[in-house]
């Protein structure tokens, strides 16, 4: 009879556990629908598309929260001078500093890339300040990508099929 105290916290503890897991899986099985998934997927192309300028669309998204990953499909892009699609981008976080304002990426695979672009999108890309938040990329992988560029300096214009590529960085 001495210790129904401890028998008491440790029942309370027992309960406050059990909800948390609940609320856990409820909010984990939330995360999961459909609804939120487009959701997200509209937030992220709007707010994308006010910090560049360009017209960005994403048809779906899905995500994981342990190992941390996203999934976009349906991806496009739409500048003046550049039009980029893709049918999917896969992302792994790795590590986010706050205080040096840099997002460091695992893993990046992206497929079925198509870029067209023309020499103005290579002279407003060279003239853009750099931006305030850094994005650190250890390994990317690049499958079935096509490129097409016209107008080029020197009157280059080029055309790449079926390319496959990618780097890791140490």
């Amino acid at each position: 009879m001495r210790y129904r105290h401890l028998r008491r916290t440790t029942i309370a503890l027992l309960a406050t556990i059990a909800i948390l897991l609940i609320l856990a899986a409820v909010g984990f099985h939330l995360l999961n629908t459909p609804t939120v998934r487009a959701a997200a997927a509209r937030w992220l192309a709007e707010r994308l598309q006010r910090m560049t300028g360009a017209e960005i669309r994403v048809e779906g998204l899905q995500w994981r929260l342990a190992p941390p990953r996203a999934s976009l499909q349906g991806i496009s892009i739409r500048t003046e001078s550049l039009t980029l699609d893709a049918d999917e981008a896969s992302v792994t976080l790795s590590g986010l500093h706050i205080a040096r304002r840099t997002i460091e990426l695992g893993a990046v695979t992206v497929r079925g890339v198509r870029v067209a672009f023309s020499g103005d999108a290579v002279r407003e890309a060279s003239s853009q300040k750099g931006p305030w938040i850094r994005v650190l990329v250890r390994q990317l992988a690049l499958q079935d990508v096509a490129v097409e560029g016209t107008g080029l300096p020197g009157g280059l214009d080029i055309v790449l099929v079926g390319l496959r590529g990618g780097w890791v960085r140490d």
